[in-house]
């Protein structure tokens, strides 16, 4: 069996994943990366030393687990499944970001070295309990005994769950954004530090998230018996991308940007973000979101930043209508109902002339979009 870091949490778990693969593929480890969901194809969600598997692979891989007898797997277990395919005999370590919850998802099968545990807040509280507490027991599944457990988690109601994380043992610093390019920081732990790290993703939460990759990767690494380059760890993280977490383009004097918060904690960090940011005015949100989402919570959370909102249907079958969102907006918003989704990408292009324009709200419709 192939040794692997399980990679759970709420928010922030496939930026984890991805920078974690960026470090270890750097300090040449042949290293196997899984995540979900993907933007636009099947393929993204698998790497291979930083490399997407081609169509044909995937293709293949699928086709033998279903010869194999997939009647009663789910599309995400098959999956999975087909991620251990293209991995066997490839890779020293595959990465694993956890689809839903983590004690009962497919992907804890597997048999970690390191856990990691990203965040905990309320999201798909109809799989995984109506508490904080109850969404971390379930999260907590991918722990191991004797396994070390990194976490982000810092209320310590919540920690002490825990019970085989270490304590605060590193900390990160925001030293700035470098325009709308990425920003720096200092990560720290006992006895190490790594001073002015740039960060090519934007978001205020991201340091967190790469401070969580970086403790990550020197666990491994000293498992693994792996000497530690910093200079590697630098270039690796500066290399790293991940489409659609605040991902901003410029265009006509405005602004373009792509986010997949969905849950009421992401939309937090996403509306804390772009205040800091230098954001050309007005901003027009087009907003989709999942049918069991916290509708007038997000709303509440995104109406401040927002000079007018357009609602939109995706194409994924859990999306909400646009009739049905536009009861949660406040009306002095003004919110356009986008009836057709086909021409949302026309209604963004004659807006972006007059007004910046932020997609979110799920990360089908940044897919569908972006």
């Amino acid at each position: 069996r192939i040794p692997s870091v399980i990679v759970g949490g709420t928010n922030g778990k496939g930026t984890v994943a991805a920078v974690l693969s960026s470090i270890l593929t750097g300090l040449e480890i042949r290293t196997g990366l899984y995540t979900s969901p993907h933007l636009k194809t099947y393929t993204e969600r698998y790497r291979i030393n930083e490399g997407e598997v081609g169509e044909g692979e995937l293709a293949d891989a699928i086709a033998r687990v279903r010869a194999a007898g997939a009647e009663n797997l789910t599309t995400f277990e098959i999956l999975t499944v087909a991620a251990w395919l293209l991995f066997r005999d490839r890779i020293d370590l595959a990465i694993l970001e956890v689809g839903l919850g983590g004690r009962l998802d497919v992907t804890n099968v597997s048999m970690p070295i390191v856990s990691v545990i990203t965040n905990i807040e309320k999201d798909h509280m109809e799989f995984l309990g109506d508490t904080r507490e109850k969404i971390a027991l379930e999260k907590a599944g991918i722990m191991r005994k004797g396994v070390p457990c990194i976490t982000g988690v810092r209320d310590p109601k919540i920690r002490k769950i825990f019970t085989q994380a270490p304590g605060d043992d590193f900390k990160v610093t925001r030293l700035g954004n470098h325009h709308l390019e990425g920003q720096w920081m200092m990560y720290e732990e006992d006895g190490y530090a790594m001073k002015s790290v740039l960060v090519p993703l934007l978001g205020s939460f991201q340091p967190e998230n790469i401070g969580l990759a970086i403790r990550a990767a020197r666990e491994v690494s000293k498992l693994l018996h792996i000497h530690w380059n910093e200079n590697s760890v630098h270039y690796s993280i500066q290399k790293t991308r991940w489409p659609g977490r605040v991902q901003i383009r410029e265009v006509s004097d405005h602004h373009l940007i792509f986010d997949g918060a969905h849950n009421p904690a992401g939309v937090r960090a996403l509306v804390t973000s772009l205040r800091e940011l230098p954001i050309a005015r007005p901003l027009m949100g087009v907003i989709g979101l999942g049918r069991t989402r916290p509708a007038r919570e997000i709303f509440e959370l995104l109406a401040p930043i927002l000079d007018r909102i357009a609602l939109v249907q995706s194409p994924h079958p859990d999306a909400a209508p646009g009739r049905d969102l536009k009861k949660n907006v406040p009306a002095y918003l003004e919110p356009l109902i986008l009836r057709d989704f086909a021409q949302t990408p026309r209604f963004i292009s004659e807006t972006i002339s007059q007004s910046s324009v932020l997609v979110t709200g799920s990360l089908y419709l940044v897919g569908a979009l972006i």
